[in-house]
Order: structure tokens, then C-alpha cells, then sequence
């Protein structure tokens, strides 16, 4: 294993992105253990289908199935190129690497060469059909299962500058059971489609940040559209944040059209929720201090070219990774105002 392939596994570790990464491929029923993470096969109910086990060197074991898996590179090979074979599962690692990047949108700072070992994708129709089952929808859930939490807002989500009733307006709870807070998601017309449960101590945030209570596609929403989208088509515009909690701070800004993608990037779905709304909107992008320019535009590039700006922190308002809200109305008004840039001026 070479060190460029074990410092993207040491970055996923550290940032708590194993879920996102196992989810993306649709595993699901996670269960957070002592030192490592079960959960059930994407077609399965097994709540111990496979582990993956929580050190920086990110080792995984699929017990139901019939499959030799060493790590998460050869989990993704098998998950989404769909290899069983353990010889093609280890040439194909290549091409793991560039999906959990482009995934989790880190960066391919570490230079390794990604043309290496390109095998045909002999499973292309069976992966196109799933996608087009995936554009369904999600499933809605009961209203009944709000009273599965305690629906007042956490300490510190208020410590962090949110307003309670903003909170409350939100739906953000607590589960008692995994002792987490929750965010509540809907659908473009109010309907329940997913719990997910945030870490509050840093000890559950080193095995998963989010975990999903009741799992749904993300790409598929886009949180707090439900509540924005009359104010998007009044207003023309809409600002998307990458995180939830970066939605909420701008609406108690006094910018109600704001949405989060939930990600680091627009999927095709979310911008074509986004599209039916009216068709002369403008689209605000914004991303964590830590993007790019061009993360921004990789990001937007479902999204109406010629309708698409970005906020670019060229000066140092913002630190690390902070959102452009971390610091404040002031600053988050100077950064819309003066770093606000469009995208694809030659479009």
C-alpha cells in the first residue's frame, strides 16, 4: 500500500467521513461500536453485514457475504464497481481512490497517477439501472416518527450562536437512544424522508460525525427547501451552503432563501429541484473557506452556468474551515457583497 493511498485513509479517519463515504454506496443501519463502525450491505437487513474498523488504517470485513475485503478501498470496489473477485477488487484501487475523492471532495494533493490499472466497467447497466431507481425518490416517512425523539434544541447548538426558535421551527431534537442530536429532513413539499443524529461529544464525533436514524438519499433533497422556496422565487436567488447548521445561522441573518446541499457538491437531482422553481434565479454558492475557486465550480456544475456565482474569501475574513456565516452577520454581508463572484463568465 502506498503512503499517497494510506494518508487518504488516515484524512477519512480523522474527519469522521466513514459513514458519509459507506452511505453514498447506500449501506445503511449503522451502529457505532467501541472501535468500529457495523452496518448492513446496501440489498441486506443483516445488521452486521460488515464492519469497517475505526483506526487510521480504515480495515473492513464483510461477514455475510462470500467476499475478501481487506480496507475501505476494496469496500468501495465491491460496493459501487460491484468486483467480487479479490485479484480484481486489489487492481481496481485506482478507481476507489478517485470516487472516495470526488465523494468526500478531498483534494488529489497526493499526486498519485489515476489512469493506473483501467478496467472495463462490465457492470455499467446494472449500476444505470439502480440510478434510475434511485431518482424515484425517497421514501416518506410517518409523521409518528417525530415522537420517536424529544424535539427541543441542544445546549449547544444555542452556544453556537443559533437562535431557539429558529431551532424549533427546524426541528432539531434529541435521540435519546444514540444520544445525539437530530436534524430533521424533508422533501420540496414538507414530507418526512430522513432523520439523521449529529455527534455532541468529540469521542462519538471521532466514530461518526452524522449518523443516519432513518436513512434517506441526500442528493436527492435539499435541506430546508421546503420552507426557502417561496422565498427563493421571491427573492430571485438562493444561497446553498454546504452544511445545515451554516442554513440556519443565514436565515437567522435575515435570509430566509437558504438551502444546503449537504455535501461538496450540487447533485443533478438537487439542481434540478432547484431549476423548476423559476427560471431566471441566481445561484450563491457557499462553500467552507477550505474550497477553491475551482471546488466552487466543480460543485455548480449542474446548476444554470450563466445564473452561477461563488463566495471567494480573497482576503482572510474567514480561518480553516470556517463557513462564510462562522463569523458573523458583518462579515458573512461583506463576503456576499464584495467576494461574490460569478463562476463562468464566459458562459
Amino acid at each position: 500500500m502506498s503512503r499517497e493511498l494510506e494518508k487518504i485513509k488516515e484524512e477519512i479517519f480523522n474527519t469522521g467521513q466513514v459513514v458519509e463515504l459507506l452511505e453514498s454506496m447506500d449501506c445503511h443501519n449503522f451502529s457505532p461500536k467501541n472501535e468500529r463502525i457495523d452496518f448492513s450491505n446496501p440489498d441486506g437487513d443483516n445488521p452486521v453485514g460488515a464492519s469497517v474498523f475505526l483506526s487510521k488504517d480504515l480495515t473492513g470485513k464483510i461477514w455475510s457475504r462470500n467476499v475478501e475485503v481487506d480496507d475501505i478501498y476494496d469496500m468501495v470496489s465491491y460496493y459501487h464497481f460491484d468486483l467480487t473477485d479479490y485479484e480484481k477488487i486489489k487492481k481496481n484501487v485506482h478507481k476507489a481512490k478517485k470516487y472516495i475523492l470526488e465523494t468526500l471532495g478531498m483534494k488529489d494533493s497526493w499526486g498519485e497517477d489515476d489512469r493506473k490499472d483501467d478496467l472495463p466497467d462490465y457492470n455499467f447497466h446494472l449500476r444505470k439501472l439502480m440510478s434510475a431507481k434511485k431518482k424515484e425518490g425517497n421514501k416518506i416517512l410517518p409523521e409518528s416518527t417525530m415522537n420517536d425523539f424529544i424535539m427541543l434544541p441542544h445546549i449547544s447548538l444555542i452556544n453556537e450562536g443559533l437562535e431557539y426558535k429558529l431551532l424549533k421551527e427546524h426541528e432539531i431534537g434529541i435521540d435519546i437512544d444514540s444520544e445525539r442530536i437530530i436534524f430533521t429532513y424533508r422533501n420540496i413539499d414538507g414530507k418526512l424522508v430522513g432523520i439523521r443524529g449529529r455527534a455532541i461529544n468529540k469521542e462519538d464525533e471521532k466514530l461518526a460525525k452524522y449518523l443516519p436514524i432513518y436513512n434517506f438519499s441526500k442528493s436527492l433533497e435539499l435541506y430546508n427547501l421546503h420552507r426557502a422556496k417561496e422565498y427563493i422565487v421571491k427573492h430571485k436567488k438562493v444561497y446553498l451552503f454546504e452544511g445545515e447548521k451554516s442554513s440556519i445561522l443565514a436565515e437567522g441573518f435575515g435570509y430566509p432563501n437558504c438551502v444546503s446541499f449537504m455535501g461538496s457538491k450540487i447533485s443533478e437531482a438537487q439542481a434540478r429541484l432547484l431549476k423548476m422553481l423559476h427560471p431566471d434565479i441566481d445561484y450563491i454558492v457557499c462553500m467552507d473557506k477550505d474550497k477553491s475557486k475551482k471546488d466552487i465550480k466543480q460543485a455548480s456544475m449542474y446548476l444554470p452556468k450563466d445564473h452561477v456565482y461563488g463566495v471567494w474569501d480573497k482576503v482572510g475574513l474567514l480561518e480553516g474551515k470556517d463557513s462564510p456565516v462562522d463569523k458573523g452577520k458583518p462579515v458573512f454581508e461583506n463576503l456576499i457583497n464584495d467576494y461574490c463572484y460569478k463562476m463562468f463568465p464566459n458562459s
